[in-house]
């Protein structure tokens, strides 16, 4: 198992990429960052890139996450697959964790073929029934849904999610998706970038929607222009989710605040 560790704020975020086994341990690294970084007080999970997982691996993933919870970090879960779901919700209900975003499975039985959805709960209230309704893109067929109407409702209890910025923020967040503030964002790995609309904001960071996206836990530059004036700040990537139309929603986590100033003053 790989582990990629980002520090922004008060946030520590882990992006994981492997197989969760009976040998998975969170780091010795991990616990030297958080030794280290007395100010961190929530540690995010990005579980895209988790392969393939295990009966012993389920057993043993819970049991590390919930000596992490037992210090008083407060947990977020980002694009959670559907089998480590249930060890998150069976969590003692004193420990603070959220599930930002899930992957579950859609099942055809004619075509016997499985699409998997990635479903984000930090900008739509769930509802089962909302995710009943696709249909089968081969034989129109609607799909089944492999995740029970219990799970969704105990996904339900951890919302509104506990915010680590809540305490700190002065001012809520700002809907400016009519406004059609353009944002362009770079990898600061490799230098590529895209066009983004800006949908809203808050100290916390930034809602971007476009054509394209990048993966949560890399670092981005962000160059925002409006009205002769240009404001530049580096920030990471926290989550995505896919739209109808194609488009992404991508949220970012920003560094300093100087875009966040900027932007309430408009």
């Amino acid at each position: 198992m790989e582990f990629l560790f980002s520090i922004v704020g008060n946030r520590l975020t882990i992006s994981l990429n492997g197989t969760i086994d009976g040998k998975f341990k969170l780091t010795r690294e991990l616990n030297k960052i958080l030794k280290d970084n007395d100010h961190i007080s929530e540690v995010v999970f990005v579980l895209r890139k988790v392969k393939e997982m295990n009966e012993d691996g389920i057993k043993v993933w819970s049991e590390e996450i919930a000596k992490l919870a037992e210090t008083g970090y407060v947990l977020t879960f980002i694009e959670c697959p559907n089998r480590l779901l249930d060890p998150i919700l069976k969590m003692d209900k004193g420990n603070s964790r959220a599930i930002r975003s899930f992957v579950v499975t859609y099942y055809c039985s004619s075509c016997n073929e499985e699409y998997p959805q990635l479903i984000n709960t930090s900008s739509m209230t769930l509802s089962f029934n909302s995710y009943t309704k696709p249909h089968c893109p081969n034989c129109d067929k609607r799909l089944s849904l492999d995740i029970t109407e219990d799970e969704v409702e105990r996904i339900i209890s951890l919302l509104p999610v506990i915010d680590s910025y809540r305490e700190r923020r002065k001012y809520p967040r700002f809907d400016v998706s009519a406004s059609n503030f353009r944002t362009i964002i770079t990898r600061k790995s490799d230098g590529e970038s895209h066009s983004f609309t800006l949908v809203n904001f808050s100290e916390a960071g930034l809602c971007l929607r476009g054509k394209h996206f990048y993966t949560p836990g890399e670092n981005v530059t962000i160059e925002f222009s409006h009205k002769g004036n240009k404001v530049q700040s580096e920030g990471v990537v926290v989550w995505y989710s896919m739209e109808s139309d194609s488009e992404y929603l991508m949220g970012l986590s920003l560094w300093t605040k100087d875009l966040f100033n900027t932007l309430i003053k408009l």
